[in-house]
């Protein structure tokens, strides 16, 4: 990625997913890990080249159906938007809780 150092951005992106996994009880497969570090990653370079990131189809529904997910998530994002200076979108808010919702016990 263009302009940003990798094993910061990676160490930043852990820490982020860290925090969610913790903070919802929630742990996320070998496979998901990896495509999340990577999928955020990308997000994060392309916003910094001024690239725009995929539409969430229904995405006000999907945040007001889960509102206290989306501000997690919100939350934790606004450590990466400071540090890279980007702004992620409530489209990647959507994909992101999209993930960690498809992790949880089908209880929650």
């Amino acid at each position: 990625i263009d302009n940003i150092d990798g094993l910061d951005l990676f160490n930043d992106v852990t820490k982020f997913l860290n925090s969610i996994m913790s903070k919802h009880s929630v742990t996320l497969s070998y496979e998901k890990t990896v495509g999340v570090t990577l999928h955020l990653a990308f997000v994060v370079g392309r916003l910094k080249n001024g690239d725009t990131t995929s539409e969430y189809l229904n995405k006000e529904q999907y945040i007001s159906e889960n509102r206290d997910l989306y501000s997690l998530i919100n939350g934790e994002f606004s450590f990466l938007n400071n540090k890279y200076n980007i702004k992620i979108s409530d489209d990647e808010i959507c994909y992101i809780m999209n993930l960690i919702k498809s992790s949880l016990p089908e209880s929650q």
